[in-house]
């Protein structure tokens, strides 16, 4: 390989091979390569009917955190479990993330219900009740509080028409590059990887153009740290992994270079 962008396209390319389908009646079952809180491979559902297609995972999202001892009663996480699927335009009902859209739509909506699904299963690591909840509300209103003028929930367009929101982005100028955050209470393989597609998938839009981009994944080191994969596949790709301590470098990483 000749360059860091070849090496991230080949493990893209390898991470997609990694998928699985196989048919059960009516339905088909993808086996996904990330992998949830107890060590599984999140698995989608696929119906078709007619023009439309319905996405789910089939209940194994909140029956597993339930089985994990997470109370997913509770006010704060009923909330933060809305909010996820408000952000990604899923639905749940009966306890199923689920979708219906036209096949069209069918790439993009399925990131969007990954994503969420990844993002509803960090729930297990609050299900001690010393761990907060709200450690992602925390870390932006660190960011608002001291003026890194940035807004959450930004929506961004890849190259390849999929649709993505990070959790925080400051905006770039002609002096400056565009900053986008992502934010997790546990940090691991599965988050990195899916950060690494959607990063490469901006980088490469249209809507980006030329514009330099930082992109940085923030975690809670009380929580989980990340594994030497993670670590790897950050350097390489130049994403930049942050613990809450540390996060002082996405302000000092402009000013240090750009002011």
């Amino acid at each position: 390989m000749n360059s860091n962008t070849d090496w991230i396209k080949e493990y893209t390319n390898w991470l997609y091979s990694q998928y699985k389908r196989s048919e059960i009646s009516d339905i088909t079952e993808i086996t996904t390569p990330f992998t949830n809180s107890i060590g599984d491979n999140f698995r989608l559902y696929i119906k078709e009917n007619k023009e439309k297609i319905t996405i789910s995972d089939d209940g194994n999202t909140i029956n597993d955190l339930a089985m994990l001892g997470v109370d997913l009663t509770t006010k704060t996480r009923s909330h933060y479990i809305d909010s996820v699927l408000q952000q990604y335009g899923v639905d749940m009902f009966e306890e199923v993330i689920k979708v219906t859209v036209s096949k069209d739509r069918f790439p993009i909506i399925k990131q969007n219900i990954l994503q969420a699904i990844l993002k509803i299963d960090d729930l297990y690591s609050t299900r001690h009740e010393n761990l907060k909840i709200f450690f992602l509300d925390d870390i932006i209103n660190y960011f608002d509080s001291n003026d890194y003028g940035g807004f959450a929930g930004h929506p961004l367009i890849g190259e390849t028409g999929n649709s993505y929101k990070v959790n925080y982005a400051i905006p770039g100028t002609s002096k400056r590059p565009l900053q986008l955050i992502n934010i997790y209470n546990s940090i691991d393989f599965s988050k990195v990887a899916i950060n690494l597609i959607q990063f490469e998938d901006i980088r490469q839009s249209p809507e980006i153009g030329k514009k330099e981009i930082y992109w940085y994944i923030v975690y809670n080191e009380e929580e989980r740290k990340p594994d030497d994969n993670s670590l790897n596949i950050s350097k390489k790709s130049g994403m930049k992994l942050l613990s809450k301590n540390n996060i002082v470098e996405i302000r000092s990483d402009v000013t240090s270079k750009f002011l």
